[in-house]
């Protein structure tokens, strides 16, 4: 996400501005000195810029989460994955038409319980996915949590399983 306007040589910037009167060695230099503070700050400005930038690059397909993962935690040898988990299907789904208003409405039993909504999607309990991370790869967890609920699908649920 490399942008010319962004490419500055302040060093040569410093020299350019400088009158040519007063363009002699022992002054180039030091305002050359002067200018390297704001030469770093626009060196962490660039780099995150880029970060950000690749960040929002990143969509909710399987193959993009696992390579944001990847970059972020084990950028080597690249072994998280995300597998999908088979959702066991205990739930019974009845649809009926309100004479009234016409909405379907979605009757779920769930365990003895029972949830109404009349928006035709009530949402899923169980994961649909899962991340995998080796034992050998260290992860902090709440950065981990924050990334893949910042990239999936909106309504999908996911657990992280360590392996051993």
């Amino acid at each position: 996400m490399t942008n010319n306007s962004w490419l500055i040589d302040y060093k040569r910037l410093a020299v350019l501005v400088l009158p040519t009167f007063l363009r002699k060695p022992m002054l180039v230099r030091y305002v050359q000195v002067m200018i390297t503070a704001v030469s770093t700050v626009h060196a962490q400005l660039t780099t995150y810029r880029d970060s950000i930038g690749y960040e929002l690059s990143m969509t909710g397909q399987v193959c993009r989460l696992r390579a944001l993962l990847n970059d972020s935690f084990d950028a080597v040898k690249r072994r998280i994955t995300i597998v999908d988990v088979e959702g066991k299907s205990s739930a019974t789904v009845v649809w009926r038409r309100d004479a009234l208003r016409g909405l379907a409405i979605a009757m779920r039993n769930n365990g003895g319980g029972l949830a109404v909504s009349c928006r035709d999607y009530e949402g899923v309990n169980s994961p649909a996915f899962d991340v995998v991370i080796p034992v050998e790869v260290s992860v902090d967890d709440r950065r981990l949590r924050a990334l893949v609920n910042a990239h999936k699908l909106a309504g999908k649920q996911f657990t992280i399983t360590k392996l051993i």
